[in-house]
């Protein structure tokens, strides 16, 4: 305990105020040299809690201590300034506004509602973050691996599609189809994340933490570099996502229809429905708003996901089951411990995906049974849906106004459901961090550039920097 910076603090603060050496400049210096070197290693070891908190788990309390620490130790340094050299007067105006911001949130009720907020949210997004690391595709093979893993989701996304065509079909009461959707729903999602594969719009709500937990490194021209490169890396994967979804379940639930036609000479659909649902998607409809909503919902699994995975490892779940006696006794010692690590794994996969199965199946009832009629609008279930539809009336329909105005609105489901569940995640990741406008717009700019300076990569992975600059002439 005596060798850390912070009880090292005390002794050289006192050091400092001693008047002895007020008298002996070289003395002085080189304690001011010394306490300053201690504050940057305090403010040092406080940013590395941060890295324990990712595998223990985040506490509100805790993260409250930690941004209180790191609060007073700019206070020190603002003091250290003015008590240093008074003659510098900008100095005691910077002492004297933080004096006055921090007496004015402390009586504030809405700095009081924000900080706690901004603790909460922190909470539940570091453990969010270190999920989404997993959805961005830096390089060529992750990129193609990305996709891979997106024709595989689409494939299982299709069979989803006919399931709850079946559902529906039962015409079994409002309540009842939206349970059994969300074990549908449930079921597809679950069998999606074990099979290691992915659905595209899962990726944006569980990448923005992971974007913003970057942010905490931008105060340097590196830093920022590698939050300009993850966010077109970022955009990259969704894109490559939602193309390997788009282009394995559209083809799929149309083979589907014609194999069932070829068959049973009967389709799984009634010409009417089929109709009916193409109908549906129209961009002149409320599709739009009815994509928001779903990816209002998407953003809300996340959350689910982050606070199940931060639980688990706050209340040391795993350890409890590891040395749980009935599990030990039942599954033996080296299976209660596979059976923990099981579950580290996979608990934030298994909340985020059966809380999704339920917001998107059961959701819209409940709404629907307490005020307006709402539908899911998700891009890849409606894609598999339109290919079922085509696949009974045929392709004369594309000649039809109707379906290009499905197009359309299949298309601003991609777009919506990606951007406002990637919105509200990367924004509520941000109120867990203080960052000013200035370096927001700094950022933002930096990342502007970056597109417009190669466009291309927010589709193909450019080559790394190291590889191009070797790739010239020796």
């Amino acid at each position: 305990m005596t060798e850390t910076p912070f009880f090292k603090l005390t002794e050289a603060c006192a050091q400092l105020s001693n008047p002895t050496i007020w008298r002996m400049p070289d003395v002085f210096a080189q304690s001011l040299a010394y306490f300053r070197a201690l504050l940057d290693e305090c403010r040092l070891q406080a940013r590395n809690v941060y890295a324990e908190l990712e595998v223990n788990g985040v506490s509100v309390e805790v993260v409250f201590q930690i941004e209180r620490m790191k609060s007073r130790l700019r206070r020190i340094e603002l003091l250290l300034g003015v008590w240093v050299d008074p003659t510098q007067k900008h100095k005691h105006l910077h002492l004297m506004a933080e004096l006055i911001q921090s007496t004015q949130a402390l009586r504030s009720v809405r700095h009081l509602a924000a900080s706690s907020f901004a603790h909460l949210a922190r909470r539940v997004m570091e453990r969010t973050a270190q999920t989404g690391e997993h959805y961005i595709a830096r390089d060529g093979r992750e990129y193609r691996e990305m996709i891979k893993a997106a024709l595989g989701g689409g494939l299982i996304t299709a069979a989803t599609v006919y399931i709850k065509l079946a559902i529906y079909g039962l015409h079994a009461g409002r309540f009842m189809e939206g349970m059994l959707a969300s074990l549908n729903y449930a079921s597809s999602f679950l069998v999606i994340h074990f099979a290691h594969f992915t659905l595209a719009t899962k990726q944006p709500a569980m990448t923005g933490p992971a974007l913003a937990h970057r942010l905490d490194d931008t105060g340097t021209a590196q830093g920022r570099q590698a939050f300009v490169d993850d966010t077109l890396a970022m955009i990259r994967s969704n894109a490559a996502a939602i193309f390997g979804n788009l282009a394995a379940v559209f083809p799929v639930a149309l083979a589907v229809q014609w194999v069932a036609v070829k068959i049973f000479n009967h389709p799984l659909l009634s010409p009417e429905k089929a109709q009916q649902t193409i109908d549906s998607f129209s961009i002149w409809g409320l599709t739009p708003l009815f994509a928001i909503a779903t990816g209002v919902l998407l953003w809300l699994s996340s959350l689910v996901a982050g606070w199940a995975d931060n639980w688990f490892a706050l209340h040391r779940v795993h350890d409890a089951m590891v040395y749980n006696r009935r599990l030990r006794y039942a599954l033996g010692e080296r299976g209660a411990q596979r059976w923990a690590a099981f579950w580290q794994r996979n608990i934030s996969g298994i909340a985020g995906n059966v809380s999704l199965g339920l917001l998107l199946g059961l959701g819209p009832e409940l709404v629907g049974f307490f005020g307006p009629q709402v539908e899911v609008r998700h891009v890849t279930l409606s894609t598999g849906s339109m290919g079922a539809a085509i696949g009974v009336l045929g392709w004369d329909v594309a000649q039809t106004p109707a379906f290009w105005q499905a197009v359309a609105g299949i298309a601003a489901m991609g777009v919506l459901n990606v951007a406002v569940s990637f919105a509200l995640s990367f924004n509520l990741a941000l109120r867990s961090r203080a960052l000013k406008r200035s370096d927001r717009r700094e950022i933002s700019a930096a990342v502007r550039h970056a597109i417009l300076r190669s466009p291309g990569s927010l589709i193909w992975p450019p080559r790394p920097r190291n590889v191009a600059a070797a790739g010239g002439p020796t």
